[in-house]
């Protein structure tokens, strides 16, 4: 999960909002949505039931106008996206050994009541005004994967315009080759291992794997097996699988880490199904 700005959460708050996207083809360029016809992503961790020591693969499929600059072989695709709408307007004010000094203005539970609104003290003694006035705003960009071009194509659209179709993964596929190391030559710790096959591929290792990972189960030296079937096998002994994260970093997702509510029993239409009016754990 990436963190947002408090502009991307009032902008999502209004009901008129929209998404914005780009792409960032690296050593290529940029391409806005004036260039861009569509762009989807994809990851099947979890299917239909849950599935416990995978390795899963995301995909993306961009179709776009052919650009005049050559995409290289295996370039490398970031796609973006923004939130866009109305976000209120209203500044700030700091407040002075806890005293805010304006006529006619009372305080009744932390709200400063105004004539023309209301104004919230926050946890760090600012005085934030809720106007009643907004406008169109765009939040920051925000990284939707780091993908690689597997195949690519130009097809022709309806209008005999050229499209370009390029189709990528995700780190994970550079997984698909045998262990080898120079540095762990027998059995290791699990999060050794996991750091190991992530320097292998190229890539950081997410800070909630490590948090994770703290049984100290020892692996095997991995003779004759794929980087991607060892985290696959590591990922059974935590309940989970591993995947590539929005900003290009290995994760384990585990069934542990869900929150206790979606531990509650559920019918086919997910509603909460009871026993004398109390919910079944399962």
């Amino acid at each position: 999960m990436q963190t947002t700005s408090a502009l991307y959460k009032q902008i999502l708050a209004n009901q008129n909002h929209w998404f914005e996207t780009k792409l960032l083809i690296v050593g290529v360029g940029e391409f806005d949505e004036t260039q861009l016809f569509s762009i989807s992503t994809n990851i099947e961790m979890f299917q239909n039931s849950p599935t416990i020591g995978t390795a899963s693969a995301g995909e993306i499929e961009v179709k776009m106008l052919n650009p005049a600059e050559p995409i290289p072989t295996m370039a490398t695709l970031i796609p973006y996206v923004r939130a866009v709408g109305l976000a209120p307007t209203g500044g700030s004010a700091e407040l002075d050994n806890d005293i805010l000094s304006s006529e006619g203005a009372s305080i009744s539970n932390d709200i400063l009541v105004f004539a023309e609104g209301t104004a919230v003290i926050n946890e760090s003694d600012i005085v934030e005004f809720l106007a009643t006035d907004y406008e169109e705003s765009y939040s920051e960009w925000i990284q939707q994967g780091v993908y690689f071009v597997d195949t690519r194509e130009v097809i022709k659209s309806e209008s005999n315009v050229d499209v370009l179709v390029l189709h990528g993964y995700d780190a994970m596929l550079k997984a698909e080759q045998m262990f080898v190391s120079s540095t762990i030559l027998g059995n290791s710790v699990d999060i050794d291992m996991v750091n190991e096959i992530a320097r292998i591929m190229g890539v950081a290792v997410d800070e909630r794997t490590t948090a994770l990972m703290t049984m100290g189960y020892i692996i095997p030296l991995p003779t004759g097996y794929t980087l991607r079937e060892v985290l696959g096998y590591i990922a059974s002994m935590y309940v989970g699988g591993f995947i590539i994260t929005d900003v290009g970093k290995l994760r384990l997702v585990s069934v542990l880490e869900m929150p206790e509510e979606t531990n509650f029993l559920i019918n086919q239409d997910y509603d909460y199904i009871t026993f004398g009016g109390y919910r079944i754990i399962v």
